[in-house]
């Protein structure tokens, strides 16, 4: 009796880590891909200020940009 409850706590713990481990790989994965999907946004809004004077960056372009300058001037 006991073997067997050790058999299912056992596997029920290595299925946890492995769920856990690959729940990890997937968050970096999607961190990563919003972080370039987020590059891209800004790029293409920098590029339409550019070539049209009285465009304005949409609310979360506009708070990174005042994020950036912040921390440039407090650098």
């Amino acid at each position: 009796m006991r073997y067997e409850l050790l058999f299912v706590v056992s596997g029920v713990l290595i299925g946890l880590s492995v769920a856990l481990l690959f729940f990890k790989m997937a968050t970096k994965k999607q961190l990563k891909r919003t972080k370039l999907k987020g590059m891209a946004d800004m790029y293409y809004e920098l590029l339409l200020k550019r070539r049209n004077n009285k465009y304005r960056y949409s609310d979360d372009a506009e708070a990174a940009v005042k994020a950036v300058n912040i921390a440039n001037i407090l650098k």
